[in-house]
C-alpha cells in the first residue's frame, strides 16, 4: 500500500485502461497524473497546468477521461473547453483544445468511434444539444483552440 499527498481535495480517480501504471487524480481545479509501479508504490507524479482559476469561479473540472487506444492522452472537460493532453510529453499545452460554440457551455464529453471518421469527441451542451469533433490520427499541431461546430441532431423531446 502506498500513500501520496496531493495539494488539493480529490474528487475523481481514473485509472488508464491503456497504460496500466497511470492514474489521473483530479479535484475541482487541479489534476495530477501518477505513475504507479507494479508494487503499488507511486513512481512519479506530474501536475497538469490547467490555470482554471484565471477563467473564473464557475469553471471547474467536470470530467476526466483517458482517450481510448492511446497510452498517455488525458482529456479534461470543463464548461469552457475540452482539452486533451499528452501527459508523456507536455502537461502545460494540450495537443487538442476544443471550445463550445458561442453562448454554449459543455456539460459532458466522451470519445466515440466511427467507421468513417475514426475517433471523435462528443460534447453535450447544457441545453441538451450534442456536438462532435473528429480527432485526427496524429494529435497536436493545432494553432490555439478550435470551436466544436458539427451539431448532431437530437430531437427536442430527448434533450430534456
Amino acid at each position: 500500500l502506498s500513500k501520496t499527498q496531493l495539494p488539493f481535495a480529490i474528487q475523481r480517480v481514473v485509472f488508464s485502461p491503456w497504460s496500466g501504471g497511470l492514474v489521473a487524480v483530479a479535484g475541482a481545479v487541479h489534476c495530477s497524473v501518477l505513475a504507479i509501479k507494479s508494487t503499488g508504490k507511486v513512481a512519479s507524479s506530474v501536475a497538469l497546468e490547467l490555470s482554471l482559476e484565471a477563467l473564473g469561479k464557475d469553471v471547474c473540472i467536470k470530467e476526466v477521461f483517458w482517450v481510448p487506444n492511446a497510452d498517455a492522452l488525458l482529456a479534461i472537460v470543463t464548461r469552457a473547453f475540452v482539452n486533451i493532453y499528452d501527459v508523456s510529453a507536455d502537461t502545460i499545452c494540450p495537443v487538442v483544445a476544443l471550445q463550445p460554440p458561442s453562448g454554449r457551455a459543455i456539460c459532458a464529453a466522451t470519445v466515440a468511434f466511427d467507421a468513417t471518421d475514426g475517433r471523435a469527441i462528443l460534447a453535450q451542451m447544457q441545453d441538451g444539444s450534442l456536438y462532435s469533433h473528429p480527432l485526427p490520427p496524429t494529435l497536436g499541431g493545432l494553432d490555439g483552440p478550435v470551436t466544436i461546430e458539427r451539431e448532431i441532431f437530437v430531437p427536442p423531446d430527448v434533450r430534456g
